[in-house]
This record gives C-alpha cells, sequence and structure tokens, in this order.
C-alpha cells in the first residue's frame, strides 16, 4: 500500500504557503526577477544532486485502524513531501510474530525487484516506527544532512538499553553522546544516569530500530544480518528488533 502526497486531500495549507511565496517572490531592487530565477535554478540543482529518500513504515490494518497516532505519522510525512510506502498491512499476530515480520517484510521489499525497480543502489531508504515517530523535514533536507555523516548508516538513539543485557557489550560500547552536556537536566553527569530504566543515559546513545536511515545496498545488507539474528537462539533473549540492531551496532 502505498500512499502519494498529491492524492492527499485535506490538509489546509496552500492558502499560507502562497502568501508566503508571494512575500518572497515579489522582484524588488535586491532580488530582481532575474535574481529569483537564479536562486530557484540553483535549488533545482542542488535538490537534483541529492540522493532521493524512500520512506517505509511497518503496521498492519487492526493496529491502524485502532491508533490515531498512525494517522499523525503519516500526515507529517505528507505535509513534509514524503511518499510513504507501508507494508505488512494485511497481517495478523502476536507482538513477537509483528516484530519480526517488521525485519523480515522489510528485508523482502528491499530484495524485491517489482517493489524496487525504481530505487538507485545509492539512493537512501528510511524505515521508521509508524505509530510514534513525527517526520519534521523534507527528504531533500534529510538527504542533505545524512550527507554530513560519515556514515553509511545512521539510527535514531535512545536514552535506554533495554532489552540488552545491562552490563554486556551492546550496552557498555554504545558511543558519546555528540549533544551537548545539560541539554535534558543542569548537571549532566552521565555516571549518575536518572530513572530513566534498564542501562539509562541522561542522553541517548544506544541504537533505536524505530528510526533507520541508509544507503539502499547497505541497509539490504544490515537487514539480512538481523534477519538471520532473529532466526538464531540469541532471539530469546531479545524479544524484539531492538536487541538485535544493538548487537549488529555494537
Amino acid at each position: 500500500m502505498r500512499w502519494s502526497a498529491v492524492r492527499r486531500p485535506g490538509i489546509f495549507l496552500p492558502p499560507i504557503i502562497t502568501l508566503v511565496l508571494c512575500t518572497l517572490l515579489v522582484p524588488t531592487d535586491r532580488y530582481t526577477r532575474q535574481r529569483i530565477d537564479e536562486l530557484a535554478c540553483d535549488a533545482a540543482t542542488e535538490a537534483s544532486s541529492l540522493p532521493k529518500v524512500h520512506l517505509f513504515l511497518p503496521i498492519n490494518k487492526a493496529s491502524a485502524e485502532k491508533n490515531d497516532r498512525f494517522c499523525k505519522a503519516m500526515e507529517s510525512a505528507i505535509v513534509n513531501g514524503w511518499e510513504p510506502i507501508v507494508y505488512n498491512w494485511e497481517l495478523n499476530g502476536d507482538r513477537s510474530h509483528m516484530l519480526k515480520s517488521k525485519v523480515y517484510g522489510f528485508s523482502r521489499l528491499l530484495n524485491s525487484s517489482a517493489v524496487t525497480q525504481h530505487i538507485a543502489e545509492d539512493d537512501l531508504v528510511l524505515l521508521i516506527d509508524a505509530l510514534d515517530v513525527w517526520l519534521q523535514l523534507s527528504p531533500a533536507v534529510t538527504a542533505s544532512r545524512f550527507l554530513g555523516f560519515d556514515s553509511e548508516i545512521v539510527v535514531g538513539a535512545d536514552k535506554v538499553c533495554y532489552p540488552n543485557p545491562k552490563n554486556g557489550p551492546d550496552c557498555a560500547a554504545a558511543p558519546p553522546s555528540p549533544l551537548p552536556e545539560g541539554l535534558f537536566f543542569t548537571e549532566d553527569d552521565e555516571s549518575k544516569p536518572r530513572n530513566f530504566g534498564h542501562a539509562s543515559s541522561d542522553r541517548p546513545i544506544h541504537a533505536n530500530s524505530g528510526t533507520v536511515l541508509g544507503r539502499f545496498y547497505k541497509m539490504k545488507e544490515l537487514y539480512v544480518k538481523l534477519m538471520d539474528l532473529m532466526a538464531s537462539e540469541r532471539y530469546k533473549d531479545y524479544r524484539s528488533d531492538q536487541g538485535q540492531l544493538r548487537s549488529v551496532c555494537s
């Protein structure tokens, strides 16, 4: 199932956007018509040089119908110019089955020529949870910021390391946060974590499987590894894709 931004009705934004564009694009002594055209051309050239970003959300129909957070996630995507691809829509099962299907289904999609025929190997693929992630940036801005990282895959961060063993390498080997000290508390002492639960940290440092962005070819490799881990005996200790992703990232 696929939603397209051009087909989404009922979003009350065009009058606001029109007003802003009219205000910005009226020629003045500083911004002549020629200069406006040059700026528009530069912006188009920059956007065309960026890799395309393809958005995927895993959820089944039963969960979507009973939870308005899915609608909020979809609306945040469409308003910002994304074309979300929803998968696992017809699946049903318990939580463990759905979490496994999130990884298995995504891996199958990435290796399906019917689904990926328009995805280049260097394109970006973004996987987000369908109920607790809202998008604030456009695909172009997301791609531009991704290029600022020296990595082919970036993963969202979490303050807790559950369900991985608290003193194991998956938690202990987490890199330090690039966020400034004191962002969440006046005194930010990593050696005295607050009451956030299992292996907590004042700043997010543990990999979170709810937001994963990477090059198409690397994402295919990553999710094959995750499938192999989830099929192993180790998966019984984790009970979710979260623990497996941390094992791969650590």
